[in-house]
């Protein structure tokens, strides 16, 4: 896997993206890896994700997505929650 499957949308600025440029949507990013059970999908927050990708030891694939609805998500990484735009559906 090359860093080419790595994207965290930036900022002008460099920071992460938290929010979509369109309908500022929470933006969730989606990183794949394996452990000793096989292939795991682990939902990172953007600060993380933005340090997962800059980590020259780990090749991870690394996308963003957009959390619309469903409960909060938390971050594998830090613990932090990411609510979804529309909350529970009904």
């Amino acid at each position: 896997m090359t860093k080419a499957n790595q994207h965290v949308f930036k900022m002008a600025n460099g920071a992460p993206r938290k929010y979509s440029p369109a309908g500022s949507y929470p933006i969730i990013y989606l990183i794949s890896g394996h452990d000793r059970n096989g292939p795991t999908l682990h939902s990172y927050c953007p600060e993380c994700a933005l340090a997962a990708a800059e980590d020259p030891e780990e090749e991870r694939e690394i996308r963003g997505d957009l959390h619309m609805e469903g409960s909060p998500l938390e971050c594998d990484q830090c613990g932090i929650m990411i609510s979804s735009a529309y909350g529970e559906p009904d």
